[in-house]
Order: structure tokens, then sequence, then C-alpha cells
């Protein structure tokens, strides 16, 4: 019997192989009071989206050194949102830190320790709208890091889980969750990205008051795709590889937010989760975001399923795409 593409991409993710890549700018959370050594990134030549287009969207701000941080977020359930990790961590992390876990009630060991995650009573997750001023607001009681995720490696096993303090209400036309990509990605494939982050990255002030989205172009050409991660195969591995010349892009305040595809073939027509937003930079040393030769990456949602589904306890016939899932 034939092994689909779709059941080589599970097998892989089960299997949990890991790649090592090199460390890049990462698209960090942008503060509404930037430090000047604070990194953080947004959408570039964007568009603002219609109201319900992206209900499974989130809105999330950290509160943090007297600044409030912004990134985005994808709804997996009623209680879960899936995030980039370097979106939760502490500014000054303790390198002699043991739990990967931040929770008001407990932890686990691992090579993170508690001190570097931001406790869960800093963050809040705005939903339901795609105005950022009307966004319905809710807390988190716990943040779950990636075991394998490092601050000195942020661009290494970039994700994260946010388990809300309040269930979300029944889905409606306004909130839904979004489904786990699982089909393989293939060069040249349309995705879009969104999110509420700078619309300039020269002007830290260009804070859209609506969700805006982009359309971005996902690359398997290692010539291209390994300037900045050198290890880079392929975008059906730990990470996706977009690269555009029209300045579509993601950068500060995106980070974490969802790279989304939509092909009536493997997702039924809905939008589906294929990666988070996680970092990106000019090879030739221009912008940070939107640059002519920008190379974003986005972390593969569905190389993460065995820490997704581990963690959340979600089934995998409701967290899949139908097409990706057998």
């Amino acid at each position: 019997m034939s092994i689909s593409p779709r059941l080589r991409l599970l097998g892989l993710v089960v299997s949990a192989l890991y790649l090592l890549g090199r460390v890049v700018q990462a698209r960090m959370p942008v503060a509404e009071v930037v430090p000047a050594a604070t990194p953080a990134l947004r959408i570039t030549s964007g568009s603002v989206t219609p109201a319900n287009q992206f209900r499974f969207m989130v809105h999330i701000t950290i509160a943090r050194n007297n600044a409030t941080f912004e990134c985005g977020g994808t709804i997996l359930s009623a209680d879960w949102i899936l995030t980039a990790a370097h979106c939760v961590m502490a500014a000054s992390p303790t390198p002699t830190s043991t739990s990967a876990t931040a929770s008001e009630s407990s932890s686990s060991s691992s090579s993170l320790a508690s001190a570097q995650v931001q406790p869960p009573s800093q963050f809040k997750v705005g939903y339901g709208t795609v105005v950022k001023a009307e966004l319905r607001q809710v807390g988190v009681s716990q943040v779950l890091v990636h075991p394998d995720y490092s601050p000195q490696r942020p661009s290494e096993h970039d994700i994260a889980l946010l388990r809300l303090d309040t269930p979300l209400p029944a889905w409606d036309d306004t909130v839904a969750p979004a489904r786990i990509y699982t089909s393989l990605v293939h060069d040249r494939q349309s995705a879009t990205v969104m999110g509420w982050g700078l619309t300039d990255p020269k002007k830290l002030a260009s804070f859209p008051t609506e969700l805006r989205h982009t359309t971005v172009t996902i690359s398997n050409d290692p010539t291209v795709c390994r300037q900045l991660y050198h290890d880079f195969t392929d975008s059906n591995q730990d990470r996706i590889c977009t690269t555009d010349s029209d300045g579509q892009d993601t950068c500060q305040g995106d980070s974490g937010g969802p790279l989304v595809v939509q092909e009536s073939e493997q997702t039924n027509g809905e939008w589906a989760l294929a990666g988070l937003t996680s970092y990106g930079n000019s090879p030739s040393g221009g912008p940070l975001c939107g640059a002519r030769d920008s190379v974003a990456y986005y972390t593969h949602a569905a190389y993460y399923l065995q820490f997704i589904i581990m963690n959340t306890q979600l089934k995998w016939s409701e967290t899949l795409t139908e097409f990706g899932y057998v």
C-alpha cells in the first residue's frame, strides 16, 4: 500500500524529529511604549479585514516591565489558544530555570524555568471582532511552552499554548476555532497572514485600529530560504518559509498570529492553520519587515501536533483538517 503525503507528514510529526536552525531576528511582540532596543513585527502592504472573516484570530496583550506588548494567536478550542513561544517569555530570562510551564497552581519540569515564562495573570486574550477597541477580553490560567524552546535560540520550537481561565462562548459568526492543516504545503502556494501589528516598520506608532491581512507565498527554494536558516530543506519541516517581492509581510506585533491556507480540495473551503508568525529579516540588510528581499519563517503547526494534542487533550478528529486526517 502506498503512503499518502499527508500520512508521511503525520508520521514526521509524531516522530518529533526537530531541526536546528540559525538564530536570526525573531519577530518579537511589540509594546505600545517600545524600549529602544526592543524588536517588533506587523502586517505590511495589507488590507483591512472584513468582519467575521477570520473568526479564529485573537489579539494577545502581555503586561511586561511597565509596558504592554502585543501578539496574535489562534483559537484551537474554547479553552486553548496557540501562539509563539517568544511572545510569552519574560524580558530578562533566568538561565537557571527548570520549568517550561507558568500556571497559577502548577508547573512541570523541563529545560526552562517558570521565571522565564510570563505569569498567566499578565495575559489578556481579545476575540470576537476585527476592531481592536471592541475586542471581548478573557484571562489566561496556564502558559505552556514547547520543552525544547530556548530564549537563546528563539527561532527554534517557537510555539506555546495558552489555557483560558474562562471558556470562550458557543461558536457563532464572530468566534470559531481553526483546524490545523496537515497536508503538505507546496512551493508557490498562497497563504494569508494577519495581525494588528505595525503597518510601517519605520514608524513605531503605526498600529492599525482594525485587523489587517495580506497574502504571502510559501517557498521551498533552498537558495532563498537558506539565506537566514542554513539548515532549511523544505517548508514541510519545522518551519514554513515565505518570500515576497511586493512588501507583503508580517512584522512587529504580528508574532504568534496565524498563517492560513484555503483550498477547497484540502480544507473544504475553510481557512486552515498552517503556521504561526515567528521571525524574518532582509538578507541584504533592508527593513526588518516588508523589504523586497524579505524572508519570513512560520512555525509549522502540523509539525508540532504531538506537543499540541498531548497538552490540550483535544481530539484529533476535531483539530485537524479532514483532508489531512485519516
